[in-house]
């Protein structure tokens, strides 16, 4: 399980994909047109998506610090 955000936790085989929430023109046509799917973890500001298998978290935390969390739950 991957802590996302909030009191959100999330399964890792779950996760889809983890990405900045600046990455690309095709990730943010990806969120408008999935906004019924989203889930905002933080009042303040987004720094990454988490995308799983049947929504995407908007997370206060950076790509890096999520990916880096993952690695440490693998081992």
């Amino acid at each position: 399980y991957l802590h996302v955000g909030e009191e959100m936790v999330v399964r890792t085989d779950d996760i889809v994909a983890i990405v900045d929430e600046s990455s690309s023109d095709f990730i943010s046509e990806f969120i408008i047109n999935n906004n019924d799917k989203i889930h905002r973890l933080s009042k303040g500001v987004i720094k990454s998506f988490v995308v799983t298998k049947d929504f995407i978290y908007q997370s206060p935390f950076s790509s890096q610090t999520l990916k880096k969390r993952c690695k440490l739950k693998s081992l």
